[in-house]
């Protein structure tokens, strides 16, 4: 670790100290040199299989600090707006050359938990291999677009969670544009004529057609044209996508195509729950919890920045997309 490290203090803001202050996590020194060592120490504890008692006894033999495991608890647990803050630094020069932004969320359950304890809010854009965006929040933190950075110029992919009008007109105010998959019984959409669609003919049109079935609708009180894309999976169930994107610029294959690689930030929760053990929640919803997560968000956002090829995904979906022709492509910024 001693070797990587200045690689990776380079990736980190410089005015750790001053973040370490203004935060509170520094307001005392005590067995810790300065902001440098106690981010040390919080992405020591984040590792897979280590405990309070093992950083602890590292960090002396390091000569990084002077802490026992009890002291090490309330440094990670007064630690939370620090690594917020760290991260939300790493986060925002990426943030700058994202242009699609996948929305998502992963439940986090602690120790014998029934349920969901913490939930972790992440766009993660396919091209950078990287997130632009995290939040954590308790169980009871929905998923909605405005939690997400929206923009002019941005491209909004999402699943079925942000496939409601509440979801989808944000959106639209903040000038994006967006790929999410609908359930059209859920949604008030409207023809050109300003009537309400009738769910029952769209899914018996769509059961006539061999391939898919698209339709022009409207959202009550907006004037965007929106395409609504009908196809049946393979076992003959509906599924519905829908885009502000006119079909000059996104031909409806390409939009399937498009809406695949939504899958890479199931791959990416994937690889921090199986490679950083991030589904391995210490606590339900100790004063820990938060510190360690952001703690695991700023090591996958290192680890990929470092190119360690254990936990990049290999780029063959990249391939995929540059096979894929058309002005579309090239305006959404899919591929370099």
């Amino acid at each position: 670790m001693e070797l990587l490290w200045p690689r990776v203090r380079a990736l980190l803001p410089l005015d750790l100290d001053e973040i370490g202050f203004r935060t509170g996590a520094l307001r005392r020194r005590r067995g810790v040199r300065d902001a440098e060592c106690l981010l040390r120490l919080c992405l020591m504890y984040a590792l897979p299989k280590s405990t309070l008692e093992s950083v602890s006894r590292l960090s002396r033999e390091m000569n990084l600090a002077d802490l026992g495991a009890p002291a090490l608890y309330f440094r990670v647990r007064d630690a939370e707006g620090f690594l917020e803050e760290v991260l939300s630094e790493l986060l925002r020069g990426v943030g700058l050359q994202s242009r699609v932004r996948i929305a998502d969320a992963t439940s986090v359950c602690g120790p014998k938990s029934k349920w969901t304890d913490q939930r972790a809010h992440v766009c993660y854009d396919p091209d950078l291999e990287l997130p632009v965006f995290v939040e954590i929040t308790d169980r009871f933190g929905g998923e909605h677009s405005e939690r997400h950075p929206l923009g002019e110029g941005t491209f909004f992919l999402g699943d079925r969670a942000y496939g409601y009008e509440r979801e989808v007109v944000p959106v639209l105010r903040a000038g994006g544009r967006f790929l999410v998959r609908v359930e059209p019984c859920s949604n008030r959409f409207q023809d050109e004529q300003g009537r309400r669609l009738d769910t029952g003919t769209l899914e018996a049109e769509l059961c006539q057609c061999l391939t898919h079935k698209e339709r022009v609708v409207y959202l009550p009180e907006r004037k965007e044209r929106l395409r609504l894309v009908g196809a049946l999976t393979p076992e003959g169930k509906p599924a519905y996508l829908l885009t502000n994107v006119p079909q000059e610029e996104l031909p409806t294959e390409q939009m399937r195509e498009l809406y695949r690689t939504r899958w890479q930030i199931e791959l990416f929760f994937k690889r921090m729950k199986t490679i950083l053990d991030m589904d391995e929640l210490r606590t339900r919803e100790g004063p820990t919890a938060r510190s360690w997560l952001l703690a695991k968000f700023i090591l996958a956002i290192l680890l990929v920045r470092l190119e360690q090829e254990l936990f990049s995904p290999r780029r063959a979906y990249l391939q995929r997309l540059e096979e894929i022709s058309g002005r579309a492509v090239e305006h959404l910024a899919l591929v370099a």
